[in-house]
């Protein structure tokens, strides 16, 4: 809508739309990520790489919207629909890569990782055989 119409209420409307889409995602994938790592020092990891991960975006729109692109900043809407598209696809990756590796722990295919000693299986954490992984 941004790129494609010339009309402030359209590029209004779009701007809306990008905002209830974008916004909310930051909390998910932090939530996401946190369900799905365990222990907690795994966790603690993840949750500082998905927040850093996050904080790209801001870095590159200062860098992408230039000056000379004015007003209609095709490259840089351009940009962030890619990497919209880019997340889109990701996320879709990861719940079917999610979903194969429940399944695979249901059949029992890591149920290797139970043989070893006691203290190794206490700090196998989210590669634990009975760990199900959130989708």
């Amino acid at each position: 809508m941004l790129i494609g119409s010339p009309k402030r209420s359209v590029e209004y409307g779009g701007i809306f739309l990008l905002a209830m889409g974008a916004f909310p995602l930051g909390p998910i994938f932090l939530t996401w990520a946190n369900n799905n790592s365990a222990p907690y020092t795994t966790r603690a990891v993840s949750s500082a790489m998905v927040v850093a991960i996050g904080s790209l975006g801001p870095i590159v729109s200062a860098w992408i919207y230039l000056p000379k692109d004015s007003p209609r900043y095709i490259t840089g809407l351009s940009v962030q629909l890619g990497g919209q598209v880019g997340i889109c696809i990701l996320t879709i990756f990861l719940i079917v890569w999610n979903i194969r590796e429940n399944r695979r722990r249901k059949a029992g295919l890591l149920d290797y990782l139970l043989e070893a000693d006691e203290a190794v299986v206490a700090r196998l954490g989210s590669l634990h055989p009975r760990f199900r992984l959130t989708i």
